[in-house]
């Protein structure tokens, strides 16, 4: 835009010669065209004046004859003002066909996605959401194909999008209907969109991302229709082989042991039956071999024999509980199962080595329900599983291999004694045998060496300078970082493809705002990506009054977003503290810092986030009365070695949840370092 300049008690675009302005009325006479600041009765208002010296009125495309290096539109009213923020335009202003537009702030007909009910979009909503404008600038609502030529909307890949009625883009579940949501479709189902407002369809797990507090599988139609009741999956869901499959009135997959009736499961049969569904959903038919006992089913998937033990309508907790373990045989004490060479390749032997300790040796053994079993390697952080290589037969080698959930990747783990398990197959026909020191399957001969003790542990693994911590309770291993402005502009979807599973993002520092303006776009960026994050502030309070700044600050920056992982309050600023309080590691400052950190956690709390506390090593031993603080607890120490240093924390620090071990790692998406962190308990 160009430069003004005052004339005559007005503001005047540069290079307009002679222009008389009737003051409070508005009214304008130019001889050169551009734009003018004029004076009113409301306050001052813009006006383009064209090159027949009258102002522009209706909507106008400003080209580079109007001197604007981006054109773009504007809407001028029919005194000649220029329009700001929201404008339903008709035919009287010159469109075909009427539309709700928005215009910035500096007048521009806004396109694309814009972020709305935000500081840069004062739209007058209170509730902060996405909405979309196409290229002429008309809001659109209802269903919108993205990622098309018609909607540039910076996807490669086409999809399906929903907008309300008012223009705010749906994310998660939603109920479609015609009269509430013009679908076309005349039968009311639920959907889902993702975070970022694709609808999702196919398979789909769902977990606390998708703000599932149970994860399952769930299955959407080609239409995004959530599928419930009987389903016939085939090619066409992305099948290979047909089945008949059973989803809940929730949309669950159900597995185990099923309880039919038509009434409430349309199987088209009146009397109430059971059915059995495998670990993978498929319902099953003729004779099954199921903990241990014999069923016969008949092709309509009803059992017409024996009885279902407990008639639990869920799985039933296996009677191994999930968690990481080394697996010794009873012939060999000092034995474990192995990973050759510690290989993270498909088809690395598994074998039988002397116990040294490392994540070669650790699986993590997961309940799949009605006592079936995967098993995990470590080595490659839980993706690959003990998988017979090929078939499911005497002989057969044990390897590791990428898991898919396929039969040849399941167990059977049953009791074989006093603390002893045996692997069986899924159909109960070969046992896991290391007589020769090699892992295979064998027909059962009862020996020790087809016998088992599983025993819990935990450790860590270096790869990639990335060090990841293995829980007892089989929780799978994460990489996260955290954030603040010194990372300057960030890829979040090249951090997620770089492996990275969570991220906490700095607010502010002490009470001032300025320390950070990146935090909400870092919240978008993950947001959009999948990646759950939480947020932290560096704490400089000394007082009560300081304290309920600093948090007031963070509950107004954050708004209406929920971070995941919660709030932590930093507290580590030495020089503050002790010029405050004195010796930090006396009283009264132990008790001053502590009392102060409470305060704060209590009034976070209160607004209904999730608390922590970031501090290093010595200020949770030596500065904080740890006792008295959240349970989420996010400590520093880092390492400069890790050879040297392979188990890295020791205890009493394992009361962690994060470990922020390194201040210069790598990432990609991120220039320079970043700090890193690993997940040693999950609490979210």
């Amino acid at each position: 835009m160009k430069r003004c300049k005052k004339v005559a008690g007005v503001v005047l675009a540069a290079g307009i010669a002679a222009t008389t302005v009737a003051l409070g009325s508005g009214t304008v006479n130019a001889a050169t065209q551009g734009y003018v600041t004029v004076k009113t009765k409301t306050g001052n208002m813009v006006q383009y004046i064209g090159k027949d010296g009258k102002p522009y009125t209706g909507l106008h495309y400003m080209s580079k004859d109007e001197g604007e290096k981006n054109p773009h539109y504007e809407f001028f009213d029919k005194n000649g003002y220029r329009i700001l923020n929201w404008r339903y335009l008709t035919k009287a202003d010159g469109l075909k066909t009427s539309q709700w537009s928005y215009f910035g702030t500096n007048g521009w007909m806004r396109t694309g996605w814009q972020a709305m009910g935000t500081k840069s979009n004062p739209d007058g909503k209170n509730k902060e959401h996405w909405s979309y404008f196409g290229n002429d600038g008309a809001l659109r609502n209802g269903w919108q194909t993205m990622g098309t030529k018609t909607n540039p909307d910076g996807n490669n890949k086409v999809h399906w999008s929903y907008f309300g009625n008012n223009g705010w883009l749906r994310t998660g579940w939603q109920v479609m209907s015609t009269k509430t949501n013009p679908d076309g479709n005349n039968k009311s189902h639920w959907s889902y969109f993702g975070n970022n407002g694709w609808l999702r369809t196919g398979w789909q797990y769902l977990t606390a991302a998708d703000g599932e507090k149970t994860p399952h599988w769930s299955y959407f139609g080609s239409n995004g229709w959530l599928r419930t009741g009987w389903q016939y999956l085939t090619a066409a869901d992305g099948e290979k082989t047909p089945h008949w499959s059973y989803f809940g009135n929730d949309g669950w997959l159900r597995t185990g042991w099923q309880k039919i009736r038509s009434s409430s499961n349309p199987d088209g049969s009146n009397k109430e039956h059971w059915s059995y569904f495998g670990s993978n959903g498929w319902l099953v038919t003729g004779t099954q071999k199921i903990d241990g006992k014999t069923y016969v089913f008949d092709s309509k998937g009803w059992l017409t024999s024996g009885a279902p033990g407990t008639g639990s309508t869920t799985s039933q907790q296996g009677s191994v509980k999930d968690g990481c373990y080394t697996i010794s045989p009873l012939s060999n004490s000092k034995t474990v199962i192995d990973i050759d060479s510690a290989s993270t390749a498909d088809g690395a032997k598994v074998q039988t080595f002397v116990n040294n300790n490392t994540f070669a040796q650790k699986f993590q053994i997961k309940h799949l329900g009605s006592e079936v079993y995967s098993v995990r390697t470590a080595v490659t952080i839980y993706g690959s599983g003990l998988t017979a290589n090929g078939k499911i037969a005497a002989g057969t080698a044990i390897v590791q291999k990428k898991y898919t959930g396929a039969d040849t990747q399941k167990w059977k783990i049953v009791s074989a004694g006093k603390d002893a398990y045996t692997f069986k197959t899924v159909d109960g026909k070969y046992v896991l045998d290391v007589s020769s020191g090699v892992a295979k399957l064998a027909k059962s001969t009862n020996s020790d060496s087809q016998k088992f003790k599983l025993t819990k542990t935990s450790g860590y693994m270096i790869r990639n300078n990335r060090k990841y911590y293995f829980n007892s309770n089989g929780q799978t291993p994460m990489i996260g970082i955290d954030v603040s402005k010194w990372n300057d502009d960030i890829n979040w979807k090249a951090v997620k493809a770089d492996g990275i599973g969570f991220a906490i993002i700095r607010t502010s520092y002490g009470s001032n705002s300025k320390w950070e303006w990146k935090t909400v776009e870092n919240i978008k960026g993950c947001e959009a990506n999948g990646i759950p994050y939480g947020v932290y502030f560096y704490s400089i309070a000394t007082t009560n009054e300081e304290a309920d700044k600093e948090v007031a600050l963070v509950k107004k920056i954050l708004g209406n977003y929920k971070p995941k992982l919660g709030v932590y309050i930093d507290i580590e600023d030495t020089a503050v503290y002790e010029k405050a309080f004195g010796n930090i590691y006396k009283d009264p400052a132990r008790r001053k810092i502590t009392n102060l950190t409470k305060r704060m956690a209590n009034s976070l709390k209160a607004s209904g986030y999730k608390v922590g506390v970031y501090a290093n090593a010595n200020y949770f031993n030596n500065v904080l009365y740890k006792n008295e603080l959240p349970d989420v607890l996010w400590g520093a120490y880092y390492y400069t070695n890790p050879n040297s240093n392979p188990d890295g924390l020791k205890s009493p620090n394992t009361d962690w949840n994060l470990w922020q071990y390194s201040e210069t790692g790598t990432v990609k998406g991120i220039n320079g370092k970043v700090d890193m962190n690993t997940l040693i308990k999950k609490y979210w």
